[in-house]
């Protein structure tokens, strides 16, 4: 049997230098809004705004001539 060896042996923990300094970088990304974060896009809507508005016309239009053939 050989010797073993880890391939973590070699990683050591940050010092709490290395941690305050990353952590000002990441609080200084987060309040001036400079990260990878993917802004959203804007949803269409399924109806378009023209076709409802020609469907309140249309509805609108034959409420007028219902109205006039009622009292003329």
């Amino acid at each position: 049997m050989g010797e073993e060896t880890s391939d973590h042996a070699d990683i050591t923990q940050p010092t709490p230098a290395d941690i305050r300094r990353r952590n000002a970088q990441f609080e200084h990304k987060n309040k001036t809004g400079t990260g990878n974060a993917v802004k959203p896009k804007r949803e269409k809507s399924n109806s378009s705004t023209w076709l409802v508005a020609f469907f309140v016309f249309l509805l609108g239009g034959g409420l007028l001539f219902e109205l006039l053939r009622l009292f003329f």
